[in-house]
């Protein structure tokens, strides 16, 4: 200590800061530059409405459907969903609203099932405001379950209950509860065009943030591992939804999964995408650079996959869709650029038309875990999807460039902070000199004040210090809070996807990940693949050379990768009795084509003759 304050002493400012100066310089410049413009946004709100929320204008706003995809396992689970189907039901929406629980198997608790439909029946809501509840047979994923609320939204518009697809299209978690007008101030967000052109925003995010009975239960709570974890994600959370302002240098990649709006058709296009991107080979974008047209989404016949939406990013997935869909003669298109040069203004118009905005007055509320091995798990999920999302992607980045900057751009910046902090850690017990010690605490300190600064002008922003003060308790271990739960999740997520044998959060069942035709990088599967293929060629020698020895996707001699993520078994090799009955197969890396239609047979079928949900999911019961 003493030759840390030896040298505070007697180094000039310059000395002590010229290390931190471009990482500072780097980090404040495109993460919190942007405050400037969101504070003089709050001060013209101030000045002319006397709030810092401006009124709402009247009239009706256009149809829409909020989808809550959830699993249902619990009476605790069902007694969150009525309440967020509640908060939902009576938020004032200002047109017609159609609200559809999608059960992700409502099948293996079929007395809950039973409850939330009577409960969904007898609920009183006003005369413009309809409750549908649906499910799938089997658990799916979150992005099949939307897709089945999508489906059964279309059979009840067959039937007559609904004159046509609802225009805009909510996401909201069934574990929220939503805040005064937060509906119609999304609907305002993305129907108000851009000033001085005719374009919509794509996808409007939501201003997410922990219930204050979540987060604070007294002095007494806070001094326990639940209240320690509540308070710092509470204030994480701030930080976060400042970052949301999409008014930073480099683009914002993703939305809230808790609450976005976007645009009906574009979630209706999704599944039809998903099949799209696997059609898209190398030989497209040479051929593309050479002149020749690209692939056209229109007239592809690739079908619908809602599997390959599903995952720890689903998100993130419709919020890249946003950002590559643009508006052509008042409609929303996907087909991909003409030539790179459309490309390129496709992709300097979408910077600064950005095709994702944040609604900071659309707030919602939702639950963290309260766990240490809950919240570690949960932020793998989330801090690693950007992996999986980019290898899903990769096909149709080349083309569009909207996208590929800014998701270049942020991974880039999300592995540079991550390594420089992680390996400033670990060297920190081994170092001996005086100079790295003096800079670790230089940097230290100058981070938990940028830190605190940021937390206490979002909370100011947010409410003020009197309805949220107590977040900046959340202040007290940020440090060690932000680098193991966001570092060091990161760090354990990228090395299970990248070189191990891949993130299994649990989030979605193998099944249909195995559906989804997509694969996984995951280094040391493959070359574990590729040794015991090795071992049983020389052994049986039934077991030709090929490409599928480092592969992914199930052959007649191994199984999917995805093999005994939920179901347990743990098999790299299929007995030899079976790879004898089958024949040989093409030795590609890519899966065989299957119908994408016969992906959704575990789906609950919707009703086609008038009868109620209730009668529709009995009869699946029974036929189960």
């Amino acid at each position: 200590m003493e030759q840390l304050l030896w040298h505070l002493r007697v180094l000039t400012g310059f000395e002590l800061a010229s290390p931190y100066f471009l990482p500072f310089v780097v980090g404040f410049v495109l993460y919190q530059c942007h405050y400037a413009v969101v504070l003089g946004q709050c001060l013209v709100r101030l000045l002319r409405y006397g709030t810092s929320a401006p009124p709402l204008r009247p009239g009706r706003r256009p149809s829409a459907v909020l989808v809550m995809p959830t699993l249902l396992r619990s009476e605790d689970e069902l007694s969150g969903l009525k309440k967020a189907i509640e908060s939902a039901a009576t938020n004032g929406y200002p047109g017609e609203l159609t609200i559809i629980a999608a059960i992700d198997d409502g099948v293996s608790k079929p007395a809950l099932y039973t409850e939330l439909e009577a409960w969904a029946e007898q609920f009183p809501v006003a005369h413009d405001v309809r409750i549908f509840v649906t499910c799938t047979k089997v658990r799916t994923g979150k992005a099949v379950a939307i897709d089945n609320g999508v489906q059964y939204l279309h059979a009840k518009i067959a039937e007559g209950l609904l004159d046509a697809f609802p225009t805009l299209f909510f996401n909201m978690d069934a574990d929220s509860q939503l805040g005064p007008e937060a509906l119609v101030r999304l609907a305002d967000r993305l129907t108000t065009p851009y000033p001085g052109s005719r374009q919509f925003p794509n996808i409007v995010t939501s201003n997410v943030c922990i219930a204050r009975s979540e987060y604070w239960r007294g002095w007494r709570a806070y001094f326990t591992v639940r209240g320690l974890l509540s308070i710092h994600v509470a204030a994480e959370f701030i930080l976060s939804m400042l970052g949301k302002h999409n008014y930073k240098l480099h683009l914002v990649p993703g939305a809230s999964g808790a609450l976005y709006c976007t645009w009906s058709e574009l979630h209706r296009m999704a599944p039809r995408w998903a099949a799209f991107m696997q059609t898209l080979r190398l030989r497209h974008v040479m051929m593309w650079w050479l002149g020749a047209c690209p692939p056209s989404f229109a007239n592809s016949d690739a079908g619908e996959l809602p599997e390959a939406q599903t995952g720890p990013g689903d998100d993130t997935w419709v919020t890249w869709l946003a950002y590559c869909a643009r508006w052509h003669g008042g409609k929303l298109t996907l087909e991909l650029p003409r030539t790179p040069l459309h490309a390129l203004a496709y992709a300097i118009r979408g910077y600064f038309l950005r095709a994702l905005q944040y609604e900071p007055h659309a707030r919602v509320e939702t639950k963290t875990p309260t766990t240490i091995r809950a919240l570690f798990k949960q932020r793998v999920r989330w801090n690693t999807s950007r992996v999986e999302l980019s290898q899903r992607w990769s096909p149709v980045l080349p083309f569009h460039w909207t996208l590929l900057f800014p998701t270049v751009v942020s991974t880039i910046l999300i592995v540079y902070f991550n390594a420089t902090e992680a390996i400033a850690m670990i060297m920190l017990p081994f170092v001996n000199t005086d100079g790295f010690l003096v800079g670790f605490t230089c940097a230290f300190v100058i981070y938990s004040t940028l830190r605190f600064a940021a937390t206490a002008f979002g909370v100011l922003l947010d409410g003020g210090f009197r309805a949220h003060g107590h977040k900046l308790l959340g202040l007290a271990l940020s440090v060690p809070y932000h680098f193991v739960f966001n570092k060091m999740t990161t760090f354990w997520g990228y090395v299970q996807d990248v070189f191990l044998f891949g993130v299994n959060t649990g989030f979605s069942p193998e099944e249909t990940h195995i559906k989804s035709r997509l694969p996984r990088i995951a280094v040391a599967y493959r070359v574990r693949r590729a040794l015991a293929l090795g071992i049983r060629s020389i052994v049986h020698g039934d077991v030709p050379l090929g490409w599928f020895w480092l592969g992914w996707h199930e052959t007649p001699w191994t199984p999917s990768g995805f093999e005994g993520w939920t179901s347990g078994k743990r098999r790299v090799l299929k007995p030899r009795t079976v790879a004898a009955t089958l024949p040989v197969v093409s030795t590609s890396l890519a899966a065989p084509p299957a119908s994408v239609r016969a992906s959704r047979l575990s789906l609950v079928p919707p009703s086609t003759d008038g009868s109620s949900s209730r009668a529709t999911s009995e009869a699946t019961r029974e036929a189960a």
